[in-house]
């Protein structure tokens, strides 16, 4: 579990915990000594940390980083007196292996309740009247693996909903969007369960990607 959130380090504080590497660049000071210039994430935001030089020598692992990477990092933080912004001056960096990690904990995610959204997509499903349909519905959402990683997935990259747990709140938003247009605009009132079944059917095979 994660110990340590990037909104919550304070200035002299000691910072020990996992981040998600957003960005890694070597860079020279006038001296031309080498120094790891780093952006680190987590779900409650970003902060710059840096490496130097004599630091760098006696932490491999260093050399080898990469945006996208996890690392287990030891250091301090303090004010940058140029930005005036903290940062975390590091001692430590470790790469460490995504699989023991909770993604949700380093990328943002949606505020609602993805249990609580989970439950009205069953809800929805289990509303689909057409029997083809129905049949399709369960299929795709029958698959624990697959359930799980659409109930994360964003529904977008870059222009909506670009978050974890974005694709199923932007379905829980069309699907009772749909149930109330159904239900006043509708010259011939369909069932919700009709309703819902549009709004599955163009949802089961994913998000847009836009």
């Amino acid at each position: 579990m994660k110990n340590i959130y990037i909104q919550d380090i304070k200035e002299s504080e000691n910072v020990d915990g996992v981040f998600l590497v957003d960005s890694a660049h070597f860079r020279y000071t006038k001296a031309n000594k080498a120094y790891l210039k780093l952006a680190l994430a987590d779900n409650s935001g970003q902060i710059e940390s840096v490496m130097w030089d004599e630091t760098i020598e006696k932490n491999p692992d260093s050399r080898d980083l990469k945006a996208g990477d996890f690392i287990d990092v030891s250091g301090r933080a303090a004010v940058n007196r140029f930005s005036n912004q903290v940062e975390i001056v590091l001692n430590q960096i470790r790469i460490v292996s995504p699989d023991d990690l909770d993604i949700v904990d380093f990328l943002p995610t949606t505020t609602q309740d993805i249990d609580g959204l989970k439950k009205e997509l069953s809800d929805a499903i289990d509303q689909v009247s057409d029997g083809h349909l129905k049949k399709l519905v369960d299929k795709v959402f029958s698959d624990p693996d697959l359930m799980k990683a659409y109930c994360l997935a964003p529904a977008a990259k870059n222009y909506h909903h670009g978050y974890l747990g974005g694709l199923l709140e932007l379905l829980q938003r069309l699907t009772e969007t749909q149930r109330v247009s159904g239900g006043v605009f509708a010259h011939q009132p369909r069932s919700v369960g009709d309703g819902d079944g549009q709004v599955l059917e163009n949802f089961a095979g994913g998000s847009s990607g836009r």
